[in-house]
């Protein structure tokens, strides 16, 4: 528990929030434009966090706020010379893979269109939510057609 938390009582649970934002295409903690390694960034990097933290508790949820899909040369070459119609999109993998619970798509994730955009978010094991981009606006708000979903309730069980 963290040296700053309150114990907790028979009803109570304590709940860790994480969050990764403008990780713009860096799966590995490598520069392309310099075209050598580095240490500071890199979703593959921030794994090893991420697991560190979620171990310190035993109740986290783990979002992403954006910013993704784009950013280094890897990005680029995949949303313009493609990948094969059913495979997933290299970095939704690597989110896969660490148990995202959620995401968000930042304003780069419109940066290749809204076709690249959702059959990106479409191999995702975790709902991609936002509610202030429609499709389709009708008479009503609660008509309206939303890219995403507007929100999400996650159930998850502790333990």
């Amino acid at each position: 528990m963290h040296p700053f938390s309150k114990p907790m009582t028979d009803t109570q649970t304590h709940l860790q929030i994480l969050e990764t934002t403008d990780l713009h295409a860096h799966i590995f903690p490598y520069d392309y434009y310099s075209d050598q390694p580095v240490k500071h960034f890199g979703l593959t990097r921030l794994a090893s966090l991420i697991r560190l933290r979620r171990s310190e508790a035993r109740n986290s949820l783990l979002f992403d706020n954006g910013d993704f899909l784009q950013g280094t040369p890897l990005g680029d070459y995949l949303a313009h010379e493609g990948r094969p119609k059913n495979d997933i999109h290299p970095f939704i993998k690597a989110m896969n893979v660490i148990g995202f619970d959620a995401a968000v798509p930042g304003n780069h994730e419109f940066n290749y269109g809204l076709e690249f955009l959702k059959r990106t978010a479409s191999g995702a094991l975790f709902p991609f939510v936002s509610a202030n981009v429609l499709t389709e606006k009708a008479l009503s708000p609660r008509e309206d057609t939303h890219l995403f979903r507007p929100y999400t309730i996650l159930e998850k069980k502790g333990g």
